[in-house]
């Protein structure tokens, strides 16, 4: 996949079965980027506007707790077709990846 961060979005959204908070993938995108030491570009919030606008997410403004039990607003986004982008993401060398990497890092610790 091109270094776009619709890309990104939809390895992160791949990566944890196709639904995540706005404010998680943002986390998530830096988070496998500064794994890989890649460097996160462009803004994640516009890309998942981009990746609603072509049929490929729905975004839902929600209510969601944190760990206080505060509510606070927030975006869920999910992955319209979840398995197709996996089974597309498998051929991604940059999902595959970072996939591994959390897979060593859950063995290492589990």
């Amino acid at each position: 996949m091109a270094k776009r961060p619709e890309g990104d979005v939809l390895r992160v959204l791949g990566m944890f079965g196709g639904a995540l908070w706005l404010s998680e993938i943002e986390d998530e995108v830096r988070s496998m980027n500064s794994s890989l030491n890649e460097e996160t570009t462009g803004d994640v919030r516009k890309a998942v506007n981009n990746l609603a606008r072509e049929g490929i997410v729905t975004v839902e403004r929600r209510e969601r707790s944190d760990l206080s039990g505060k509510t606070i607003k927030d975006h869920l986004v999910r992955l319209c077709e979840w398995r197709e982008v996996v089974v597309i993401l498998a051929r991604d060398e940059k999902f595959r990846k970072y996939n591994a990497l959390r897979s060593s890092l859950y063995k290492a610790y589990g």
